[in-house]
């Protein structure tokens, strides 16, 4: 069935396929760098088995956010670019390529196009572990909070200190949202980065999203840089944030790396990454 916006079947009477098994999303929405948007809302299907989305800029479009969270089997456009360029190239060189070409060429691709993206406590380790990772896969660490200092044109402890930590909160989710913009990078965000579900669905969209869960007393040991507003209120506070935010780190997260010291941390981080690429 063909949906359009106007014919027999379109928009407006959608409610008539709610037997649907498969859905495939073939128009822009939901695209770079219109991204956060879907054609379609997946409850309205409850018997779909997989969900097809042609766009593979970004590589999790909201469409296939929605069908992860319904735990339907989905995949995004990729797959399918590939196959087509691989058909291509056998046409105008009369070439026979062998398919399995279109899988190796898929999972290179995917690495290439894919951030990865670094969430936990302050003080975990994400700046340090994102530059050593950043060096040994030759691509570029962005910090998300040195994002929003540009962005707003002051550093953080005079966002919370002037605007208060609502404000600058906005500007994190500006900030990520301008980072998940581009590719083959490595993010650092910042502690909070979470809190909001916007902010959760901008990082999952961006890449692969990777929880650097640290004991809270290795954090609490550490010297911590100064400027971090949310550490400054005692053991207590502290242990009550953490306990707050590793549901919302679990959530967020595709993988977690548990007790991340550097070396352990990025080896493990890069033999997911070269056996689960998005």
């Amino acid at each position: 069935v063909v949906i359009s916006r106007s014919g027999e079947n379109n928009y407006e009477n959608l409610q008539r396929h709610e037997d649907a098994a498969v859905i495939v999303n073939a128009t822009p929405v939901g695209m770079y760098p219109n991204t956060g948007v879907s054609p379609v809302d997946l409850k309205w299907f409850p018997k779909l088995e997989g969900v097809l989305d042609v766009i593979y800029n970004p590589a999790r479009t909201q469409l296939l956010l929605d069908a992860e969270a319904l735990h339907i089997p989905c995949a995004n456009g990729l797959w399918m670019l590939v196959a087509q360029a691989k058909e291509s190239a056998e046409y105008f060189t009369g070439t026979s390529i062998d398919d399995a070409a279109i899988a190796e060429i898929h999972a290179n691709l995917a690495a290439q196009m894919a951030n990865i993206v670094l969430i936990g406590m302050p003080g975990c380790g994400k700046s340090t572990i994102g530059a050593l990772l950043a060096d040994k896969l030759g691509r570029k660490l962005v910090d998300a909070d040195e994002e929003i200092t540009r962005l707003a044109g002051k550093s953080i402890p005079a966002i919370f200190a002037e605007d208060g930590e609502a404000v600058f909160r906005d500007w994190e989710t500006k900030a990520l949202s301008q980072l998940g913009k581009q590719s083959a990078l490595v993010i650092a965000t910042g502690g909070g980065a979470v809190l909001r579900e916007d902010n959760r669905l901008l990082l999952q969209r961006s890449g692969t999203v990777f929880w650097l869960d640290r004991p809270l007393f290795d954090i609490m040991s550490t010297d911590f840089q100064t400027g971090r507003p949310l550490l400054t209120a005692g053991r207590e506070a502290l242990e009550r944030l953490a306990a707050e935010r590793r549901v919302l780190y679990a959530a967020c997260a595709h993988h977690r790396i548990a007790k991340p010291l550097l070396e352990q941390a990025i080896s493990q981080i890069e033999e997911i990454w070269k056996g689960a690429r998005p």
